[in-house]
Parts: C-alpha cells; sequence; structure tokens
C-alpha cells in the first residue's frame, strides 16, 4: 500500500479555495466593484497562492527525502 502524502489532501483542498476566490475576484471587476473591494479579494487570492507555493515546497522536500 502506497503511503499518502499528508499534504496532498490539503494541497486538493487549496486549490479548491484560490479556484473560488478567483472566480470572486473577477465576478467583481466585471461588476466594477469598488476598488476596496477588488483589494480584498486581491489579498486573499494572493494569501492562497502563498500558502499554496509553500505547501508545494514541503511536498517536493518530502518526495526528495523518500
Amino acid at each position: 500500500m502506497a503511503k499518502i502524502n499528508p499534504y496532498q489532501k490539503v494541497l486538493n483542498d487549496m486549490e479548491k479555495k484560490i479556484s473560488i476566490s478567483y472566480k470572486k475576484l473577477s465576478k467583481n471587476m466585471f461588476k466594477n466593484a469598488p476598488l476596496k473591494t477588488l483589494q480584498k479579494d486581491i489579498n486573499e487570492l494572493m494569501l492562497l497562492l502563498g500558502e499554496a507555493n509553500y505547501l508545494a515546497k514541503e511536498c517536493k522536500q518530502i518526495k526528495r527525502k523518500k
């Protein structure tokens, strides 16, 4: 039985959150939402992307140790 990477489920959840955040930002851009709303959406998306990047690096390190 193959070991499951402990970060894989978290990465999948993060991918879903990023997709939702991106769709929200796109929708608000097309609706010409106020700048404050767009900035909030952008900050949320950037935070999620940063977390996903960190998790991806952790997964690579785990893979190298094997």
